[in-house]
Parts: structure tokens; sequence; C-alpha cells
């Protein structure tokens, strides 16, 4: 029986979040696979899959005495849970820097998995100065076990912006098609989504990287009839100034809010189109979901993941990130055209394919440590 353990901060209603849920649910489905979710905190947003195997840590605090090894102890502390409750792991996949920062110290078999373009994420915008020491904290939380990232512009940004010395390599993020095709036919909001008529759809957290603004700005250029629904957690700052903007263009009649739902497949499967407007991503979650969908989709060129996930063939369905008018233009052209932009989802983003993969980790752990 081989284990399998994936290591989170939470399971807040995130992107990595929901990558970690399908990627148990592929593992557990496979024979002679035990597998099972660690979080750090008691935050869970998400269905979860039946019979889950959840572990939820309460971790001592950080004080005094404790301070000067404190990532040392916690990484001790998930070690000797894991191994005294779940057994020897096979294969231990750690999520998101907070956690990363912790299990490079673990002394299991350890993977992390990178999620966004780090390069964008946490040099953007700084000085030289505060530049360099940001880049050597994030080489030494990667510096004792392998690495895989959500696509290959993520690997490649990671390659040529940081110094890595142990393995990279990448796996996309996977998507598990019956399922979200399942729960996009669930009537729970059935009333609410009839209420919006034809409407085009954003999916995502309130925060700079989403670019809501950018999205606001090319709608209301777009001028078409469709209403915008905007699904997605509020966050402070952000959503404040979007809902402004969207009062100063004066679109209250036409944008819709909603918030955060566990399932927004019905949401997705019924919009007329479904928008991406990010300034990066890693390999976003729901623009894959909407191609699984069968749901036309229009996006930012952002680094990284959308140039991957359309191909050559579908680069159409890309414009330039921060250009409203460009967005705009694609939006009416995909309402017009609804067909050219329903872009065929490519086996290699199968949950079955995905798992394939993570399991070989297992294999070529001798060869690669």
């Amino acid at each position: 029986m081989k284990k399998i353990v994936i290591v989170l901060s939470s399971l807040q209603g995130g992107g990595a979040e929901k990558v970690a849920l399908t990627l148990y649910q592929g593992f557990a489905s496979c024979p002679g696979v035990e597998c099972h979710v660690v979080c750090l905190e008691n935050v869970i947003d998400h269905r979860l899959p039946e019979n889950i195997h959840l572990h939820i840590l309460d971790l001592p605090k950080r004080n005094f005495l404790t301070a000067a090894f404190y990532k040392q102890w916690q990484a001790r502390k998930i070690d000797n849970y894991i191994l005294e409750n779940i057994g020897m792991p096979d294969l231990v996949l750690s999520n998101l820097t907070n956690v990363d920062k912790l299990m490079k110290f673990s002394r299991l078999p350890v993977w992390h998995i990178i999620h966004n373009t780090t390069s964008v994420e946490y040099l953007s915008g700084k000085s030289v100065r505060e530049a360099t020491g940001i880049r050597k904290k994030l080489e030494s939380i990667y510096k004792n076990h392998p690495v895989t990232c959500v696509s290959k512009g993520v690997m490649d940004d990671l390659k040529k912006n940081f110094s890595i010395q142990q393995p990279v390599r990448y796996i996309y993020n996977p998507v598990d098609v019956n399922a979200i095709e399942k729960l996009s036919y669930d009537d729970a909001d059935k009333d609410l989504i009839d209420s919006y008529g034809d409407y085009i759809i954003h999916v995502g957290t309130f925060k700079e990287q989403k670019n809501h603004e950018l999205l606001i700005k090319a709608y209301a250029l777009s001028d078409v009839r469709e209403k915008l629904v905007l699904l997605g957690r509020a966050k402070g700052a952000v959503f404040d100034r979007v809902m402004n903007l969207i009062e100063q263009l004066g679109l209250q009649d036409k944008v819709v809010y909603c918030d955060f739902k566990s399932n927004p497949y019905p949401f997705m499967r019924r919009a007329k189109l479904f928008v991406l407007s990010s300034f990066y991503e890693g390999f976003p979650c729901v623009l894959l979901e909407a191609v699984a969908l069968g749901v036309p989709v229009v996006s930012t060129d952002c680094p990284s993941g959308p140039n991957e996930l359309f191909g050559e063939e579908y680069r159409h369905c890309l414009s330039p990130v921060n250009d409203a008018k460009a967005l705009a233009a694609n939006i009416r052209k995909a309402l017009a055209n609804p067909k050219h932009y329903t872009v065929p989802l490519r086996d290699e983003f199968r949950l079955e394919s995905v798992v394939a993969q993570y399991m070989a980790l297992i294999d070529d752990a001798g060869k690669d440590r």
C-alpha cells in the first residue's frame, strides 16, 4: 500500500486548495494507494470528498523559548504526527509558501508544489536590494527537497529567476471532468442563476492578482447586453475599489456580485462566456474547468498557464495583460462566435493523466535524490 500525504495551511476557498482536493480524489481512486490531507488550520470552505482522510493539526504557537528554531520545531511536529498517525509516506506534497517554509525542514520524502509564477508574485515592484533579499529567502526554502510546478511557464520562470539546486519539473493542475459535470447540474442555486438572464462570468477571489478593475473597464468598453457576474470571496480594499469603479462607470444594473460558492459549476455551465483578467497565474483551475465544461473562454495572456491551456490553435482567445480595449474586443467576438472560442480539453489536463505523473514521482524518487 503506497501512502501519499498532501499538506496545506487550510482548505480555504482558493485554487491551490481545490487542486489538492482534486488530487486527493484522484489518488484515492487508485488501487493500492492511501491518501491523506493534513491541514495546519481548521478552515474549510470547499466541499470535501466523501470519507476523506483529513487531519487538522493543532501546532504549538511561537513563544520566546521556541522563536529561534520555530520552523524546525513545527516541521518535526508535522513529521512526527504523520509517522504516528498515518505511517511512513511514499510521497508528501507540500503546497504554498507558508507550508513550504516549514516542510523544507521535513525528513520525509517531500515534493514542493509551486502554484504561481514566482518572480511576478514576489519580485514585481521591488527594488534591486529588496528583490535580492527575497530571492535568497525563496532559494533557501527550496534547497532541501525537489520541486514540481503547475505549468511549464511556472517552471521556466523559477529556473530563470532563482538558483534552485534540487530537481525541478512541471505537472499540470488536473481537472476531474466527470465530477464537475455532475456538480454543474446541481439545481440548489437555480433560481438565483435564472435571475441573471444571459451573463458572462468571472470566478476568483478579489485580490490584486486577478485584476478585476481591468475586467470592469473591458466590460464597460465591450457594451454587450449580457450581464457580468463576479463570483468570489470579497477581500478588503480590492473589493471596495472594484465596487467603486462599477458605480463610477454606471454599471450597477449590469454587474452582479455573488459571494464564494463551494460549487461554482452551475454558474459556470450556464454562462455565455468565461473571462479571466489576471496579471499573473500559475495554471488557473477555473479557466481549465470552464474549458472542461465546454464554456467559451477569453483570457489575458498572463504568465503562466492560459497560453499552455489554449495552445497555438486558440491563441485568439488571449489578449495582452492590462489592455482593456483588447479584452473588450475579445469579449464581443466570443459572444458573437462562441464556437470559435470554445477550446477542446486535451487529455494531459485530465485527472487520470496528472495522477499518473505524480505517482511516477514515487518511482523516480531514488533517481532524483
